[in-house]
């Protein structure tokens, strides 16, 4: 293709493809040349300033660990002068030993650092100095050569040391006594006292040229100029006068611990960088100008401007290439909405960019069709997002979702908040549901479990959803939590649970788990925490630390002769029998702590023998329980060993209540054929075997049944018969003793007299003749 066809009448957008390249190439490149000749100038100055900072830095803790020997040995002078001071009350002076101690203690001292000249002890009583050098080893202070020191010591307690610089030796009261005024010290003096009670000082002269000569003069790569300022602002070191004056007309507050400021001088900036002692509280001050570092780049400069030139030039170049290559399928698009449009009939624009353009609004419009509905769709998986989001974690739970890939999209549309580095899953189960579902009705439950998902949520960091009707599932990120954390926090939302209803909640905690893919794991590590209620019962808090491996999973065990026991004692109605054996065999469930599995086989197996037990005599387990009593349902409630345990001793309890009262009916039934027997047949020789013979019970228990009904033993219920029958004789006929003895059952007339003497206080005929004299007797049928 030529360059005059490329520039045609149908090829206008192939110039303007050009132009537009190579505009967006060059102002590419010089963006890119500026932020580059920007950023290497920027970390020119911030190298610099690094590299200052940290020589400054190497000066100071240097000189600080000098200056901090220094402070030693002057606390080391003033805790040993005061174990060696000894004052002669007499000569109101030291003691000889003590100033011989003393001197010779500062020698010692002295030759420990090559950088003190000297030191002395000074006593403000009795006013006497004492020091390491030879020529003078004590003198009264105000006679001594080099005294101007006295001036800086005030013994007020607002500064017990202080360092002070240029210090030249005199005498206060004869300045010229020094020897050599061109000598000049840094003094450091400590109070006194430390230990002790007596006012002095320590001071410790340094030699202060080859003190600062040798920490700030011979560093030879250094960049700037070095300066120390004191406390209040003095320049004591300079390695330049006239900057000097220009640092001290700055603001104090720029010269902080450690600072950065930038300082005009003579026209020219200067970056000023500022380091305290942590000893003296001196500032150690680097000050180099900004130009020597900015001068260093203008090679740079040269060398971008020169590659800035160059690839402009390419880009001239390339951007004919790539218009070209952009062009080839923009006129294949363009040809193709041309036949496109030609099959519709329309009219064509006359230029690409119209054809382009209407093609585009045709595909805007069609767009926002699509935009509108993914809208409404959005609007509805809004809506329902708690819904789907309770959902999917249920399925994440329970494992029903495999891919990983998935698992990452969906934890960030439902906005899953559980970091899955470290986490655990807590189960709240509300127990006793069908109870709470008695007092509330199922749309009123779920919203009370719904409120109290809104009042957990701000005391988890994680999430938390429902899961089945009786359990709130929380997962809990645990990153930087231990276990008595994680404890304390479960404890928390059982409080919460029990302060806004009265449900009683038990929980089962995980161990700590990472990774989603193990959701379901974690999810049966809290469950079978939560199993553990069966020995623990409801209410608790559980976890599987101090449980795992306790119970015996490969034991199995069945209490045999104590469920044979049971059935026994059911049958007979021994209630205080049946409840020791019951006891007995929870007792022996806990002490060989079997599985849950062996413990729910025990029950409902022991549930099943008694169920058996009660339908082999007939009977109608609704007689017993009531129509309204389903077993299973009952069985299933029962979910921890306390609850088993009640279980069984309601329904041995119910069985044998049972047995009591029908045992009554029978034994009331049997009673009154006794008795019916017993008055029908009392003038017969009849005994308690012949009544017994009757109503086919055994001698002892129509004896026992007889006397708890009756209140009387059978044999009395058959004496008494008999005398009653006997006094309705004797009142209304005229038979005689001997006659009535026979008719009432008696063959011995003496054992029938002792016997109704026993019952009325009187024998027969005294009973006659007192009835008949009262005058109620009636004349009866004589024989």
């Amino acid at each position: 293709m030529t360059a005059i066809g490329l520039f045609g009448k149908r090829k206008t957008l192939y110039f303007k493809l050009i132009v537009l390249v190579t505009i967006v190439i060059i102002i590419t490149v010089l963006a890119i040349s500026i932020v580059t000749s920007m950023i290497y100038n920027r970390n020119i100055l911030e190298n610099a300033e690094s590299y200052n900072r940290a020589l400054v830095n190497r000066q100071q803790k240097l000189m600080d660990k000098e200056m901090g020997n220094i402070v030693r040995i002057a606390l080391s002078v003033t805790m040993a002068q005061a174990y060696m001071y000894s004052f002669n009350e007499t000569r109101s002076d030291l003691t000889v030993k003590s100033l011989i101690d003393l001197t010779y203690y500062l020698q010692k001292q002295k030759n420990i650092n090559e950088y003190i000249e000297s030191i002395y002890i000074y006593y403000d009583e009795p006013r006497r100095v004492i020091t390491s050098l030879d020529q003078k080893r004590t003198s009264i202070v105000d006679s001594y050569f080099d005294n101007n020191w006295l001036n800086y010591i005030t013994f007020n307690n607002t500064s017990d040391s202080m360092w002070i610089v240029d210090r030249i030796k005199s005498n206060i009261n004869d300045p010229s006594s020094d020897a050599d005024s061109t000598v000049k010290y840094v003094t450091f003096i400590k109070e006194l006292p430390l230990l002790g009670k007596t006012n002095g000082a320590v001071v410790i002269n340094i030699k202060q040229s080859k003190f600062f000569g040798d920490y700030l003069g011979n560093y030879k790569n250094k960049m700037g100029k070095m300066f120390i300022m004191d406390e209040n602002g003095s320049i004591i070191y300079s390695e330049s006068p006239e900057l000097s004056e220009a640092l001290t007309s700055q603001q104090p507050s720029k010269f902080g611990r450690d600072n950065t400021f930038y300082m005009d001088y003579n026209g020219e900036e200067n970056i000023v960088t500022c380091l305290a002692s942590n000893v003296s509280g001196w500032r150690y001050i680097n000050v180099i100008p900004r130009s020597s570092l900015i001068n260093s780049t203008s090679i740079i400069r040269r060398i971008i401007l020169v590659i800035c030139l160059f690839y402009i030039g390419a880009a001239i170049v390339i951007s004919m290439m790539i218009s070209n290559r952009i062009y080839r399928p923009i006129s294949t698009l363009v040809q193709y909405l041309k036949n496109s449009e030609n099959e519709k009939d329309q009219k064509l624009p006359a230029d690409e960019v119209s054809l382009i353009r209407s093609a585009f609004d045709r595909i805007k419009q069609s767009n926002i069709q699509l935009l509108l509905e993914k809208n409404r769709i959005e609007k509805i998986l809004q809506d329902n997002s708690a819904l789907m989001k309770e959902k999917y974690l249920n399925d994440l739970t329970g494992g029903r979702i495999f891919n990983p890939i998935s698992i990452s999209q969906y934890l960030e549309v439902f906005k899953i908040q559980a970091n899955f580095k470290s986490y655990a899953v807590i189960i709240m189960m509300i127990e006793n549901l069908h109870d709470i579902l008695s007092e509330y009705n199922k749309i009123e439950f779920n919203l009370l479990k719904y409120s109290l998902m809104q009042h957990i949520s701000p005391l988890i960091n994680g999430d938390a959803f429902l899961k089945d009707d009786d359990k709130i599932i929380v997962i809990q990120t645990t990153l930087g939590m231990n276990e008595n954390q994680i404890m304390d926090l479960a404890k928390m939302l059982q409080n919460e649970v029990s302060a806004r209803t009265n449900f009683t909640v038990t929980i089962g905690i995980s161990s700590k788990f990472s990774g989603v893919e193990n959701m379901e794991q974690a999810y049966r590590d809290a469950e079978k925490a939560l199993n553990q209620k069966l020995y623990f019962g409801k209410g608790e808090i559980l976890t599987n630390r101090n449980i795992t491996g306790e119970y015996n999973q490969a034991l199995f065990y069945y209490p045999y002769d104590l469920e044979k026991k049971l059935i026994n004692a059911v049958n007979q109605g021994k209630q205080e029998e049946v409840s020791r054996l019951i006891q007995s065999i929870f007792a022996v469930i806990a002490d060989k702590k079997l599985s849950i599995a062996n413990i729910d086989q025990i029950f409902f197996r022991i549930t099943s023998e008694i169920m058996k037990a009660l339908a082999s005599t007939g009977e109608n387990p609704d007689d017993v329980f009531g129509s309204s009593f389903n077993i299973l349902e009952h069985m299933s409630r029962a979910q921890t060993l306390i609850e088993m345990e009640n279980f069984l001793l309601r329904i041995c309890s119910e069985i044998i209540s049972f047995y009591d009262v029908k045992r009554s009916k029978i034994n009331l039934d049997v009673i009154k054929l006794a008795e019916k027997f017993i008055q029908e047949n009392y003038n017969n020789n009849i005994s308690i075997d012949s009544v017994s013979d009757y109503v086919s019970l055994s001698t002892s228990y129509l004896s026992r049944i007889f006397k708890e009904t009756k209140g009387k033993t059978l044999n009395e219920y058959i004496i008494d018969v008999r005398m009653d029958k006997t006094i309705e004789l004797l009142k209304n006929t005229d038979y005689s003793i001997e006659n009535i003895c026979h008719m009432v059952g008696y063959t011995n007339i003496s054992y029938f007299n002792k016997i109704f003497k026993a019952r009325t206080g009187t024998t027969p005929g005294k009973f006659r003749k007192e009835y008949l004299l009262s005058g109620s007797g009636t004349t009866g049928e004589k024989k």
